[in-house]
């Protein structure tokens, strides 16, 4: 099954990124098969940092998935991948575009003129928008809603309706699934309006796909703060996040008075207390805002609507804390399923880092000092498979890259025991293979070197099972199957 995921705004990138790595562990694989993601960022800055990282993350999955031929009963990296088109929609075409651009008019119409002057300041009309809406969803409804107008379609959206209507006309149930910021600029305004358009797009004025698919949104309400520093203090138009609360109230106000958005399921996600970004930027590749434990929550209600049949009506469930001050695996929904997948990944990342990534490269000059090694792979096919266990290691440092500063956006959270992959600045550090027993709380496995003692290419029911690929199948198996 396929699922469209349209992700709006820095905040859309960056729940994108936790939906590739809650791929990468097998959330989305469930009764035997798996969800495979189609994936579309919109954001008017194309050099954004939150989008760059999520492309690279996007990357580095694909690079890794290709190799393997993984059966869902084996979750790891069983979900498929792939941009629409090229994967990101700026809604510019120049680089230097501003509000009036969009809106061209002749000298002669003083009744538009006068009304554009009316409903936005100077300040708006001449800034250049492809850094990002700053703040200011009027801007990106405006622009979005025209671009999407007949005759002015981009190829993404094209490419999108098209591949949703030959995915229904193939009898299978689409599923589109839209997720940005409820807060800010480009998802504050580009989630509703792209949330209506395709409704309209696949309803009965449209293509007549409405009843035939899932559709559903995740909303992020504000959960992070940031201060600008003396270098914008002069900036006319710029997000403030003292704006965040009054502008969700104005958004939420929106929400429950709309009645062209007919999603069949609505996610709606914010904390208490806000997180503070240490570094701020307006835009462009300095915009890149750590991974957040509540953007792994947005890949959760991704999983919820993937995995749960189409409502019959609207429903409206709570999730919370049991503590307030702490975050455990019990506060997450089926936290059993999901911390068994999670352990699992990240014992697979940690073991492969560790050991088997360092032994595999001492075995290429020394095989015989390397037995296990030795199951896997001839002395001479080692040198050849440097690229599959470079794809490998690639993935395990950014999935535990991306974890560990999911661990550190909460200090209360005690999935793991951080120490033993990170260092006091939260950056990987080099890893021991003595601490992989002691790598989950309270959940004492066995040493490393006893689990590289098992690995073995007959338990593999795959053709494929020798080389790097049969190793990493055999290692991952061991460990989600308990043998430790």
């Amino acid at each position: 099954m396929t699922a469209y995921i349209i992700a709006i705004g820095g905040t859309g990138a960056k729940l994108v990124e936790s939906m590739i790595h809650a791929a990468a562990v097998g959330l989305f694989s469930h009764n035997e098969r798996s969800e495979d993601l189609q994936i579309l960022l919109i954001d008017p800055d194309t050099g954004n940092g939150n989008a760059s990282a999520t492309n690279n993350t996007r990357k580095i999955y694909q690079d890794c998935h290709q190799h393997f031929n993984v059966h869902p009963s084996r979750p790891w990296m069983s979900s498929k991948i792939d941009p629409i088109q090229g994967g990101a929609w700026s809604v510019f075409e120049r680089t230097d575009a501003t509000l009036e651009d969009a809106f061209p008019y002749s000298q002669d119409e003083d009744e538009k003129k006068l009304l554009f002057d009316v409903l936005y300041p100077k300040e708006e009309r001449d800034l250049h928008l492809t850094k990002g809406f700053k703040g200011r969803p009027a801007i990106g409804a405006a622009i979005i809603s025209q671009l999407t107008q007949q005759g002015r379609e981009d190829a993404n959206w094209d490419a999108l309706i098209q591949q949703i209507n030959a995915d229904s006309q193939g009898g299978n149930s689409p599923k589109v699934f839209l997720c940005g910021s409820i807060f800010g600029g480009t998802g504050a305004a580009g989630l509703p309006t792209l949330g209506r358009l395709l409704a309209n797009k696949l309803g009965p004025d449209g293509e007549n796909l409405l009843g035939k698919i899932k559709f559903g949104c995740l909303l992020l309400l504000p959960y992070f703060q940031f201060h600008p520093t003396q270098d914008y203090k002069n900036e006319k138009v710029l997000a403030r996040s003292q704006d965040f609360i009054l502008q969700t109230e104005a958004a939420l106000r929106y929400y429950a008075n709309q009645t062209e958005l007919k999603f069949d399921s609505v996610y709606m996600l914010g904390l208490p207390r806000f997180s503070s970004v240490e570094k701020f930027s307006p835009g462009g590749n300095d915009q890149r805002n750590p991974p957040h434990f509540l953007e792994f929550y947005g890949a959760l209600a991704l999983r919820d609507f993937l995995v749960t049949d189409k409502p019959a009506a609207r429903q409206v469930m709570l999730l919370s804390r049991e503590n307030p001050e702490a975050l455990t695996w019990s506060d997450i929904p089926e936290f059993n399923l999901v911390r068994s997948r999670v352990v699992a990944a990240t014992r697979f990342a940690f073991a492969w880092l560790a050991a088997i990534a360092p032994d595999l490269e001492h075995a290429r000059d020394k095989p015989k000092q390397v037995a296990w090694s030795l199951k896997f792979f001839r002395p001479r096919e080692l040198r050849d498979e440097q690229d599959h266990i470079k794809a490998i290691s690639d993935w395990c440092t950014n999935y535990l890259q991306w974890l560990g500063a999911i661990g550190r956006s909460e200090p209360s959270i005690k999935w793991f025991n951080w120490e033993v992959f990170l260092d006091k600045n939260g950056s990987l550090k080099e890893m021991e293979r003595n601490d992989f027993s002691n790598l989950v709380p309270d959940d004492k496995t066995k040493e490393i070197n006893d689990i590289l003692s098992k690995l073995n290419p007959r338990d593999i029911d795959s053709p494929n099972n020798r080389g790097a690929i049969g190793l990493a199948k055999s290692l991952y198996k061991i460990i989600i199957d308990r043998d430790l």
